[in-house]
């Protein structure tokens, strides 16, 4: 006896623009919102920012990411994310940094945790002084002033001028997701 079994015809799947790929591999995608949801305070965030000039082909050490920012409050309507900037740290909703990913590709990389458990108890506790001291503003106009570069030095142990790119392959970040994102809500 066959079973003869009818599938409907279907529309091929089409991938997402290969703009911000570096490789040959699809690239899963999400929403602003789904992104938001997983973010946590303390992950680190890596987008390629367009070039302003055209024809730029700056040396980006191997790597598609050229910056980064810091998830450091998730209680709002959007997580809101400290980036390194010229002056001081500069603080962006996610949307906004989003906006700026060179064809919506972000990575989503959280810190490996450490090898026991007191040791992990004290690194989440300085990511915690660290940001405090951030949003909180104690220390006045200088409070933002080397907040990303000392966050990744004291809590991802990493080099302070270690770019995007060699936080990527440190071994020190767990990425977490990787592909392209898109805001539903932006046409």
């Amino acid at each position: 006896m066959n079973t003869r079994t009818d599938a409907p015809a279907f529309e091929p799947h089409h991938p997402a623009p290969r703009a911000a790929r570096d490789t040959e591999r699809m690239l899963p995608l999400a929403t602003l919102r789904t992104l938001a949801a997983g973010a946590h305070v303390g992950d680190l965030l890596f987008i390629r920012a367009p070039s302003r000039k055209p024809g730029a082909a700056a040396d980006h050490g191997g790597s598609w990411a050229d910056r980064f920012g810091i998830v450091v409050d998730t209680s709002g309507d959007e997580p809101l994310i400290a980036e390194p900037a010229w002056a001081r740290t500069k603080l962006t909703p996610l949307s906004r940094f989003v906006a700026r990913a060179d064809g919506g590709r972000i990575a989503l990389a959280r810190r490996v945790a450490a090898a026991t458990a007191d040791a992990q108890r004290s690194v989440h506790a300085l990511a915690e002084q660290r940001i405090d001291v951030l949003l909180g503003g104690r220390f006045g106009m200088l409070a933002g002033r080397g907040f990303c570069a000392n966050y990744v030095a004291d809590v991802i142990g990493a080099d302070r001028a270690a770019t995007a790119a060699a936080l990527l392959r440190s071994g020190r970040l767990s990425v977490e997701f990787d592909g392209i994102v898109f805001d539903p809500a932006r046409p």
